[in-house]
């Protein structure tokens, strides 16, 4: 990969140095700005849609691409889009499909490795606007889909520069550390998430998967052997972690 300068190393604060504290002040402590969205519809090619919202107006555009469970009205991409606005940017804050808060039309899910969302997003905002700067960033399971789209398009001259937040690089190591010591309390609540919308889905996404399975699983394999995998086409959890995984994907990024 390719940087105009050497990474500096993340000093956190004095007063807030372990990794859990971090996590747990942005989420419950610190507040994030309300952001006037100006919403989008885009038409997928399979027929379904994605909600993108807008703010500000600039040639220079930071795509973001939020994580598991997030959206564009998660703080952490309202705080960013904020400060990205202030220094020029015009955002344009992805919705992933289904993830918008409103039913998507045909029965799948987003996911850790559905880069076509994501290049068609990239390529309707190239093609419209041909002196677009387009930046990217993307966050947690966000940051491996934008890694894996680079990595399947290592010539590309769409994006100018990317940035991926927290990246579960390797799924299958990312789902087993998550069973482990404070780890399980951010699964149980992503976990909640993901069975309430999968249930609220049951219809749309007809007899793709079991509900007594999605309704049992326990940690993130359970829950992607029983959900994910078979919605979006996978044999199991084990085939989507091997194949949606943004690590065989670095050696050939270039931007």
């Amino acid at each position: 990969m390719n940087h105009r300068r050497a990474p500096e190393p993340f000093e956190p604060a004095w007063w807030c140095l372990n990794p859990h504290a971090q996590t747990l002040w942005h989420a419950v402590v610190r507040r994030a700005p309300r952001i006037p969205w100006r919403r989008e519809v885009l038409d997928l090619p399979d027929g379904d849609f994605l909600d993108v919202d807008w703010l500000g107006s600039s040639k220079r555009t930071a795509l973001l691409i939020h994580g598991l469970c997030g959206s564009s009205r998660s703080r952490y991409i309202r705080s960013l889009a904020a400060r990205l606005n202030a220094r020029g940017y015009r955002v344009a804050a992805l919705n992933l499909r289904g993830a918008s808060g409103r039913p998507n039309r045909r029965p799948r899910t987003y996911h850790s490795g559905l880069t076509s969302d994501l290049d068609h997003v990239i390529t309707v905002l190239t093609k419209r606007d041909r002196d677009i700067e387009l930046h990217c960033a993307g966050f947690s399971l966000g940051g491996n889909l934008l890694l894996k789209w680079l990595g399947e398009h290592p010539a590309t001259v769409r994006v100018r520069s990317a940035v991926a937040v927290s990246v579960p690089y390797h799924l299958e190591q990312a789902a087993i550390r998550m069973k482990h010591g404070m780890s399980r309390i951010y699964q149980e609540h992503l976990l909640r998430a993901l069975r309430r919308s999968t249930i609220l889905r049951r219809r749309l996404l007809g007899g793709r998967f079991d509900p007594e399975s999605c309704a049992r699983a326990a940690d993130f394999r359970a829950f992607d052997d029983a959900v994910t995998a078979p919605v979006n086409g996978f044999s199991d959890a084990s085939e989507y972690y091997a194949r949606c995984s943004s690590h065989r994907f670095l050696k050939h990024v270039t931007v």
